[in-house]
């Protein structure tokens, strides 16, 4: 086949084993059914082999959001005629601020946008639970009316982010060409600056994770979080809960004035007003996945 080298083969991880060995005895079972077999060899105790859970990536605060996001406007006021449809800045921030899968991102068309009431409407996702509503907050509004403002002739049933021919854009380039440019170009410009790098692993999900942290850190109930990210329980956002009580309150602000856009200095007391009194219902409902309740709160 032409190939000059030969990829070495390397051991199956742990989270393999145990899919196979699943899939394997689901296929199994069938055979008990039809009495080919009398047992299923897949079940039963030590088939399966310990797993670690995997490290989940995401932004830790604002610095670390404003250092990709400038970078992907680095790179938008950079981008040739071939390249410049890509609104780099935009996608990422539509993933930080509403937390969209990136198979929502490339199917969202302008009549789910309503700019005027300041609410996305998610129809094509991967479950039920996906298709729903997300409030634009404040830092996402400015973006997408700055990206319409450039697009004012675009149909309603045009796509927000479409490739240069208008058609949906590529996942597979979002993630390669939109955020991992960005990322290179923010651990370049963190390490001229001698600060430290952005965490290693970031994916579209790790924007989405970082969507629910903020929620949380915020405030914002469990019930809320758990309608605007699409989770069909509220379990699944329970451990990035715990991520987000780490948060310190100047960080909060800060965080609350650039999700919001509230100007500095104002509504501080109104947030640590509503995050304390959601507070005590988040950690009722997390209580079994978080070690504990901050510093100077009750449980």
């Amino acid at each position: 086949m032409g190939r000059t080298s030969v990829r070495p083969v390397l051991p199956l991880s742990p989270r393999a084993i145990n899919m196979t060995v699943t899939l394997l005895g689901a296929i199994l079972e069938t055979a008990v059914e039809r009495d080919l077999i009398t047992r299923n060899p897949a079940k039963g105790k030590r088939r399966r082999v310990a797993e670690r859970k995997p490290a989940r990536s995401y932004l830790a605060g604002l610095a670390q959001i404003q250092a990709l996001l400038d970078a992907a406007g680095e790179l938008d006021g950079e981008a040739t005629r071939e390249r410049v449809h890509l609104e780099r800045r935009a996608m990422l921030t539509t993933m930080i601020c509403a937390g969209v899968r990136i198979g929502e991102l490339c199917s969202l068309r302008w009549r789910d946008v309503d700019l005027q009431t300041g609410w996305l409407t998610i129809v094509e996702s991967k479950t039920d639970a996906g298709t729903r509503k997300v409030k634009i907050r404040g830092g996402l509004m400015a973006e997408l009316q700055a990206v319409r403002a450039r697009h004012p002739g675009s149909p309603q049933s045009a796509y927000v982010f479409p490739t240069r021919t208008g058609r949906r854009q590529y996942e597979s380039k979002v993630r390669l060409a939109t955020l991992g440019r960005a990322v290179t170009r923010a651990n370049a410009n963190l390490e001229r600056d001698s600060r430290p790098p952005l965490p290693e692993g970031l994916t579209p999900h790790s924007l989405r994770r970082t969507f629910a942290t903020i929620l949380y850190a915020l405030g914002v109930p469990l019930p809320v979080v758990k309608a605007e990210m699409g989770h069909e329980t509220s379990a699944m956002g329970l451990d990035v809960y715990g991520q987000a009580e780490r948060l310190d309150a100047a960080e909060l602000e800060r965080l609350a004035a650039w999700m919001e856009g509230i100007e500095e200095g104002d509504n501080v007391v109104s947030i640590a007003s509503r995050r304390a009194s959601n507070w005590q219902t988040n950690w009722q409902t997390g209580q079994n996945a978080v070690a504990g309740p901050p510093s100077g709160a009750s449980a």
